[in-house]
């Protein structure tokens, strides 16, 4: 099992979930009808006990969101196999979305009996730097922004900036958000879990400083700590608090290490006992 793929796929999932309503904004999507509630997917697949985005349209379609690190013609298949099935269980048509990662020339499958074409959004296709610039100009302005975009930010293309340098403009800009659906820390441990494998190690604490402000309560205290020592320790209960967030929605215990500094073994010592 590719244990940073499930991570990436439960974020994927949680994520789109909170914010269904700009799922289709983020995705460029403006063709398709609103969302409207999720349909249940159990009978069909259960992967990771995280249930698939399977969406109603509010023009009385369907919508599957599927996420992929790298997309083959193994997995086209799979996902087709999986809409017939919705179109059976649903009773009404679906549209597939996927959101893949890596660049892929792949289309479509087409053999003698059908033909599946998905909807296929490449994140190396996204302008970071565009979009970037547009996130700054709104929040500076008072509007609201999606969510999304902040969160999946470092994985877009950028001419100027680097994955890690990208997680850093997203983690200030996140503290900029005048209102949210969910919290500050929330939309953090989103986006630390998401690049937690892309960022490189020697630039973890840098990036973590960039998050230190006076408007996230995860950090503020540290601004009226004294003396190197005391932010160490006060570091380290922070990066605590993350790690048992974590724990309790399922993320790896690798991960966790990867976004908080703390040791496998301090971690396993965080987990509550059963």
């Amino acid at each position: 099992m590719d244990t940073p793929h499930k991570n990436l796929d439960a974020v994927f999932k949680e994520a789109l979930t909170i914010f269904k309503d700009k799922t289709l904004d983020f995705l460029g999507l403006h063709d398709i009808a609103p969302l409207g509630e999720a349909l249940s997917s159990e009978t069909i697949e259960v992967k990771w006990n995280i249930q698939d985005l399977v969406f109603a349209t509010q023009d009385g379609r369907g919508l599957h969101l599927e996420e992929q690190a790298k997309l083959s013609k193994k997995d086209l298949l799979r996902f087709a196999a999986y809409n017939i099935n919705l179109n059976i269980a649903h009773k009404r048509e679906f549209d597939t979305v996927i959101f893949v990662k890596a660049p892929t020339k792949l289309t479509k499958l087409e053999t003698k009996q059908f033909c599946f074409k998905p909807i296929i959004v490449h994140c190396s296709k996204i302008d970071a730097d565009m979009l970037l610039d547009k996130l700054k100009k709104d929040l500076a302005a008072g509007k609201e922004v999606n969510e999304l975009s902040l969160i999946y930010l470092p994985l877009f293309r950028s001419a100027k900036l680097s994955i890690t340098e990208l997680f850093a403009e997203s983690a200030k800009l996140i503290n900029d958000v005048p209102e949210s659906r969910v919290s500050t820390n929330k939309l953090h441990s989103l986006l630390i879990t998401l690049v937690s494998k892309k960022v490189k190690k020697s630039k973890w604490e840098e990036v973590m400083m960039t998050m230190i402000t006076e408007s996230n309560p995860l950090f503020e205290a540290m601004w009226e700590i004294v003396g190197e020592e005391r932010v160490e320790k006060r570091v380290e209960k922070r990066a605590e608090g993350i790690a048992i967030n974590l724990l309790s929605k399922g993320y790896d215990l690798t991960d966790i290490a990867e976004a908080t500094g703390l040791s496998e073994e301090r971690i396993r010592e965080l987990a509550p006992t059963q």
